[in-house]
């Protein structure tokens, strides 16, 4: 989280010890020594019930204390503490794919790919004997970032020989996770977000659909201008027309300093996306006795995405990525067969991998060197 990292922290009980065999006990040490109350007399029977449904108002008693508080609460109470505030968590989304195709396409038009269907719906341009559109998933969430497809028309479309999905536009998300909400929430009660300062711009560019990490520039062209740099929401390079739509939300191009985006008047916006700065990484290995490297610089490549992809996280958060020799090191060793690593280099860089402020990294090839 920008700012302010909050986890859910566990909620130990408070009234736990009140079980019914406890406050049956208890309630039957109020009784006097010289009535009877062993099991099965007529005060025990009368009172057994009774602990039984006064252990569940505790346990009810525990569930409100913990739903209480937003470090605690299960999503159900986050998200009616988070009400207050005029939070919610962020609904999944369609995904939004580049379509190329031969010819002109009627909008509303559906095609297939796989399981899904997509809908035709806005003319993006004409180039190089192509016709390209937006389509939208008719499914929710991740399911359809396609990047590459051949599509099929639903439909029957005269002359149609060349349609293909040739880019993700905006990508479908799933509804908000849970612990990303708790700490979009502590954020909003930690910052001041107000007037078009950093903290705004920053919630402003989170809650415009396809975006992931965002970085601002106050002042970074004199006074008024403003520049927002950002990833989309799979922390990727974002496409141009994400990067059009998060434009024409904040500041329009038409009528820019006007205030008809959500940037204050006078403000001056420039958005841009994410530089990709792809890294190709050798090194030598020393086997165990009878191991083979067949395969290994792939298995080593599977084995980096993850943190290759958790780099690009953070990059909102950091002033620049490094990309570190020794954790590179340290998590090639755990793979089964591998004794020693050496000589490991990153193409371009004499040591460490230390990118520029705006680029993120993507793990183009990991050469085993014989």
């Amino acid at each position: 989280m920008r700012g302010c990292v909050m986890a859910q922290r566990e909620y130990k009980p408070q009234f736990d010890e009140f079980s019914a065999d406890f406050l049956l006990e208890r309630m039957l040490s109020r009784i006097d020594e010289f009535r009877d109350k062993r099991e099965g007399s007529i005060i025990y029977d009368a009172m057994a019930p009774a602990s039984v449904e006064l252990s569940l108002v505790y346990m009810t008693l525990d569930w409100i204390l913990k739903n209480t508080f937003g470090d605690t609460a299960d999503r159900t109470g986050l998200i009616a503490i988070a009400k207050d505030r005029a939070l919610t968590p962020f609904p999944a989304n369609q995904a939004i794919v580049k379509g190329e195709f031969n010819i002109e396409i009627p909008i509303n038009a559906r095609f297939n790919f796989d399981n899904l269907n997509f809908m035709v719906t806005k003319f993006l341009e004409y180039k190089k004997d192509y016709y390209y559109y937006e389509l939208i998933c008719e499914e929710y969430g991740e399911v359809g970032n396609v990047p590459h497809g051949k599509l099929i028309p639903i439909d029957s479309i005269r002359n149609l020989k060349h349609a293909f999905i040739v880019g993700v536009i905006r990508p479908g998300e799933e509804e908000e996770d849970t612990e990303d909400f708790r700490e979009r929430y502590f954020r909003h009660i930690h910052t001041n977000a107000y007037g078009g300062n950093i903290d705004q711009y920053l919630d402003w560019c989170h809650a415009i659909e396809g975006v992931g990490g965002v970085k601002v520039y106050p002042v970074w062209n004199g006074g008024g201008t403003v520049k927002i740099v950002f990833s989309d929401s799979k922390f990727n390079v974002p496409s141009k027309e994400l990067i059009g739509k998060v434009q024409e939300v904040l500041d329009p191009v038409a009528n820019q300093q006007k205030g008809y985006g959500l940037a204050p008047i006078g403000h001056l916006v420039t958005v841009e996306g994410v530089k990709k700065r792809e890294i190709k990484i050798s090194l030598n290995v020393t086997l165990q006795s009878g191991g083979s490297k067949d395969g290994l610089d792939e298995k080593i490549k599977n084995l980096l995405e993850p943190y290759f992809l958790q780099m690009r996280k953070e990059w909102e958060k950091e002033k620049s990525t490094v990309i570190r020799i020794s954790k590179l090191e340290s998590l090639i060793l755990d793979i089964e067969g591998v004794v020693d690593i050496f000589n490991t280099k990153l193409e371009g860089f004499e040591r460490n991998g230390v990118l520029e402020e705006n680029e993120i990294a993507f793990l183009s090839a990991v050469v085993v060197n014989e």
